[in-house]
């Protein structure tokens, strides 16, 4: 494989370190003895395309099109934002290439587009591309996988590299963590009405969740959604008169407490806007507020501190540190004396393990809910709750979005965007919106008190379903058919039991013996289909409605390819009968 260099100034080499079974290891090397300003070093080279037929990457949602070199598909990866993994898939699931870089921190992209000419793949790996520390001496390793294995088990082995290789070990994730939450965001807003709040949190409490994240508006008295508010995060007491009262009562209520900060951001409103005035990465004129620079020593210390008062204060059991992706640098030619870390990434990640070191000292069982786009296998060393971006009420992009966020995580808890649904529609579409994130940890957002007494039915069990059968949801090995039509089948099994979710792909193909087989219906209509490669005689068959009831028990027959009469959101159990 012949790579190309092209850069400017820095003294660059590649050298091939392992190649083995269609893998290969490459170090960069790049070397400054002249103190030169640090540019973009840009890698090319070019590779069989395999008939690739899509491009997945952490952040690309919807848009996974084998792109022409001359409009490259890409994903820009930093310690804030992103992973640098990107991969092309053939029709069939199997691995085309991997192109993936053992540096998670510092700012690079990696492109790949189909050559007309050739008819291969012409790929790029961009190093620096955002403002980094100068240095006399630099070094990494890329990846590049062509083996014809399933995609995401390509993924694993990257993700099991960055662990092992790269030091990237995941934060501990408390027992809390993988369980149901209760979110007040989509239910409440801002409108924050703490009797109302503990209500709620009673009612959570008897259908298994066992935590409340309390969000944006208990720092305001204003409830118009913006962030001209945020900065001195001192507590409404038109709102919450004693917060520490508060957290004791949630916690009678058995459920651990959350609170949700943006970290960067300062209001116009607040008195930290004038005390850190100058010292902002950007500014928002319209909504009146800013993004802090984290390069500024006392901007890292005002945030740990708040975080640190916070536990010792009011004795909160986590924090949702929401909007660590806006630590984006506008004004590239500004340079401060003021500064003791010169590279953004840098003091990002200087802010948060000093975050860590100090909550941790407080509470080592502490929950950190990041979200996606800041997910990547360096921010996870900090965070244990990586939550699906927002999309209220869309189950495909919760669904989406939390089969990527599992295929790159390891033992991370993968958290669904809050879910809320209509309450006017039937039960059974309502519970889409969990059935589209069964293999995350759900959170709801919906006011429990007021759902219609069959939409409590559905949640009651798919919840009750949800928590038993977690060791094999979260725990089992995740299979993820069909990442170019949007996952339309998932399935996470251990050795003897299988569990499988059917949205657009109707058949479960089974290879191999399983004692427990379930499979639920997310497709909308009223057949499913099991196909299996050893005798499903003698299993007992039971079928259930999105509440729960069994329609349908049976004993199965000798055969191997089986329909099934299921409702929309129901679920097909078979058993085999010893």
């Amino acid at each position: 494989m012949k790579i190309e260099i092209q850069e400017n100034d820095l003294n660059v080499s590649v050298s091939e370190i392992k190649n083995e079974n269609f893998v290969k290891i490459f170090k960069l090397t790049a070397d400054n003895p002249c103190n030169a300003e640090i540019k973009t070093v840009r890698l090319v080279f070019e590779a069989p395309s395999k008939g690739a037929f899509s491009v997945w990457n952490p952040c690309c949602e919807f848009f996974r099109a084998v792109m022409p070199n001359w409009n490259k598909t890409q994903i820009c990866s930093r310690i804030s934002s992103g992973a640098p993994v990107q991969q092309l898939i053939t029709a069939d699931g199997s691995n085309a290439v991997n192109i993936a870089v053992l540096d998670a921190k510092t700012p690079l992209n990696i492109k790949t587009g189909f050559v007309e000419e050739t008819g291969n793949i012409q790929c790029y790996i961009e190093f620096f591309t955002l403002p980094v520390n100068k240095f006399l001496h630099y070094e990494t390793w890329f990846r590049i996988d062509e083996r014809k294995i399933p995609y995401y088990d390509c993924l694993a082995d990257v993700t099991k590299w960055w662990e092992t290789e790269g030091g990237y070990i995941r934060n501990s994730v408390p027992d809390i963590a993988k369980m149901p939450v209760y979110s007040v965001w989509y239910s409440f807003h801002q409108d924050i009405d703490v009797e109302k709040i503990i209500e709620e949190c009673r009612a959570a409490k008897t259908l298994g969740m066992e935590s409340v994240i309390i969000d944006d508006g208990w720092q305001t008295d204003n409830n118009d959604r913006g962030y001209a508010y945020c900065g001195d995060w001192e507590v409404t007491p038109a709102k919450i008169p004693d917060m520490a009262e508060f957290v004791r009562k949630i916690h009678n209520e058995g459920l651990k407490f959350i609170l949700w900060y943006s970290v960067p951001f300062v209001g116009i409103h607040s008195k930290a806007y004038k005390k850190f005035e100058g010292k902002f990465l950007s500014f928002d004129d319209k909504n009146g507020y800013g993004s802090l620079d984290p390069r500024y020593p006392e901007v890292r210390e005002y945030l740990a501190g708040l975080y640190e008062k916070a536990v010792l204060d009011w004795d909160i059991d986590g924090l949702k540190l929401d909007f660590i992706d806006s630590f984006v640098l506008e004004d590239k030619e500004k340079n401060d004396k003021a500064w003791d870390i010169f590279s953004i990434e840098e003091a990002v990640e200087a802010l948060l393990i000093e975050i860590k070191k100090r909550i941790y000292a407080l509470k080592p069982d502490f929950c950190f809910e990041f979200r996606q786009r800041y997910m990547g296998p360096a921010v996870a060393t900090l965070g244990n709750m990586i939550r699906v971006g927002d999309c209220p009420g869309d189950a495909l992009k919760n669904r989406v979005g939390s089969i990527d966020l599992r295929l790159i995580s390891s033992n991370s808890a993968v958290h669904s965007d809050m879910l809320m649904w209509d309450l006017k529609c039937p039960a059974q579409t309502a519970a889409l919106q969990i059935i589209n994130t069964i293999f995350a940890v759900p959170q709801i957002s919906v006011m429990l008190n007021e759902l219609p007494q069959k939409h409590l039915d559905m949640l009651k069990f798919y919840l009750d379903f949800w928590i038993k059968n977690r060791y094999i949801l979260l725990d089992g090995k995740l299979e993820a058919h069909n990442p170019e039509a949007n996952y339309s089948l998932v399935a996470s099994h251990t050795d003897d039991e299988i569990i499988a979710a059917a949205y657009s792909e109707k058949m479960l193909v089974l290879k191999k013996d399983y004692k427990r087989i379930v499979i639920i219906n997310g497709t909308g209509q009223s057949v499913l289909v099991i196909s299996s490669f050893v005798s499903l005689k003698g299993y007992k068959c039971t079928v259930r409605n999105c509440f729960g009831e069994i329609v349908c028990e049976t004993v199965l027959e000798d055969t191997y390819v089986l329909p099934f009469d299921v409702e929309p959101s129901g679920i097909v159990e078979l058993i085999r009968e010893q």
